[in-house]
C-alpha cells in the first residue's frame, strides 16, 4: 500500500526513454548491451558486465546516490547473469565504504550488488577517509588509498578463495589496494567482478 502511494505521489520515469512506470523500461534495459568483459585494469584482473557510459552510466549514478530498490534488483540480476554460479566455497566480499560515507549514503552498492550473487562476508574494512576517488587521477587514487583497508580481527581469509565485488572500475585502483590486503592476510585466490567498466 505505502509503495503504491509513493508512486502516486512520485511517479517514476524512465531513465532511458522518459516514459513514466519505472526508472528504466524493459524496452530500454533489453538495449543495453552486455560485455561479458575481462581486462587488466591497473594490474588487476577485473571481469565486468557492462560499460560505465550512456543509460548504464545514469542508472548506476542513480542507484549510487539515491537509493532504489528496483534498481538492486534490476543491476543485481545483470550481475548475476555475469558471474554465474558462485561456488559455496567462493568468498563473496564487497568493496567497503567508510562508516562517514556509509551514514551519508545509508547503504554500500557493493555490498548489495554482491548478495545478488550469495552472502557477502563483510571482512575488510574502509579505516581511513579517502574522499571522492572520482575527482581524483589514477597516481592520486594510489597514494590516496595506501593504508585505507585492512582485514577485520577475527576474520579468517588465509587460504580462501574471494570473489570481490565493486560497482564501477575505472582505474582499478581500489580493487588492487583491497586485493593486495586480501592477499597479504593470506587469500589463495583474489578474483574481481565489478558490475560496469569506466573509462
Amino acid at each position: 500500500m505505502w509503495r503504491k502511494l509513493i508512486d502516486l505521489l512520485f511517479p517514476k520515469f524512465c531513465l532511458g526513454c522518459g516514459r513514466s512506470g519505472s526508472l528504466v523500461c524493459g524496452e530500454c534495459l533489453a538495449g543495453v548491451e552486455r560485455v561479458r568483459g575481462e581486462e587488466v585494469v591497473g594490474g588487476v584482473k577485473v571481469g565486468f558486465a557492462l560499460r560505465y557510459e550512456g543509460l548504464v552510466k545514469r542508472v548506476i549514478v542513480q542507484y549510487k546516490y539515491r537509493f532504489s530498490e528496483e534498481l538492486v534488483e534490476v543491476l543485481g540480476a545483470i550481475l548475476r547473469e555475469r558471474a554465474g554460479l558462485v561456488e559455496d566455497e567462493v568468498m563473496i566480499v564487497a568493496v567497503p565504504l567508510h562508516v562517514r560515507r556509509w551514514r551519508q549514503r545509508g547503504f554500500n552498492q557493493a555490498e548489495l550488488l554482491g548478495r545478488a550473487l550469495g552472502e557477502v562476508n563483510d571482512c575488510l574494512e574502509r579505516v581511513r577517509w579517502t574522499g571522492a576517488q572520482a575527482k581524483l587521477g589514477r597516481e592520486e587514487r594510489l597514494v590516496n588509498l595506501r593504508g585505507a583497508f585492512v582485514v577485520k580481527a577475527g576474520y579468517v581469509v588465509s587460504g580462501r578463495r574471494v570473489l570481490l565485488v565493486d560497482d564501477v572500475c575505472t582505474t582499478g585502483s581500489t580493487l588492487r589496494e583491497c586485493v593486495k590486503v586480501l592477499e597479504e592476510a593470506g587469500a589463495a585466490e583474489v578474483k574481481c567482478l565489478v558490475l560496469a567498466r569506466g573509462r
